[in-house]
């Protein structure tokens, strides 16, 4: 878990800032645990706790103490299966989700590719924009995202939720609490890539709105 934990930390350019996590009941969506934590090690500490105890996220861009976002370094293409609610994904679909992240970074270069458990995230980042440009990235990454559906989205798999800079994402190293316990999985790195990813920001940030 470690090591996953530590990888995600880097790829997101948290260090020096503060992480929100979060862990949610999958069945209640009751709030287990929601923290800002500064430090590799006290994000850690808080997953060996909480792993199993129901699905662990980190927020995607690093925070301020108060839980604002601080800058914003990064974005997740998610890739998942459509499926009934609180049912894990079959491993075909997995595959075919796979298979569209890869579409995907064969045309906006290398990104890291995260198993979520039931899906996938690409997961591109970059040195901090300004917290003064978040309305302009949310507003062009939403223009991303609908441009992504359009070429990339097939039936049964669906692309979501990548322009809101507040995301919680799917915690590395963490249990995915879905479907029976002999369906749960740990979410983790397929592939990391290169970074910084340039060329997706560029192509993100020249978009009119």
């Amino acid at each position: 878990m470690e090591k996953q934990i530590l990888q995600q930390y880097t790829v997101l350019r948290h260090a020096g800032h503060f992480s929100t996590v979060h862990c949610d009941d999958i069945n209640t969506k009751r709030v287990i645990s929601r923290k800002t934590l500064r430090g590799l090690p006290a994000i850690v500490q808080w997953a060996k706790e909480f792993d199993g105890k129901g699905n662990l996220y980190i927020g995607r861009n690093p925070r301020t103490p108060s839980d604002k976002v601080a800058a914003i370094t990064s974005l997740t293409i998610d890739i998942d299966p459509e499926r009934p609610p609180k049912t894990a994904a079959t491993d075909q679909q997995v595959e075919q989700a796979v298979d569209v992240a890869n579409k995907v970074v064969a045309k906006y270069g290398p990104g890291s590719l995260l198993f979520t458990g039931n899906g996938v995230q690409v997961i591109y980042s970059w040195p901090a924009l300004r917290a003064n440009e978040l309305e302009v990235f949310r507003a062009k990454s939403a223009e991303f995202t609908q441009a992504l559906r359009k070429e990339f989205e097939i039936p049964g798999i669906s692309i979501d939720a990548i322009h809101d800079p507040e995301r919680l994402i799917k915690l590395a190293g963490s249990t995915s609490v879905k479907g029976e316990p002999s369906q749960w999985r740990r979410a983790k790195f397929l592939r990391l890539a290169p970074l910084p990813s340039i060329p997706v920001l560029k192509a993100i940030m020249s978009i009119q709105t």
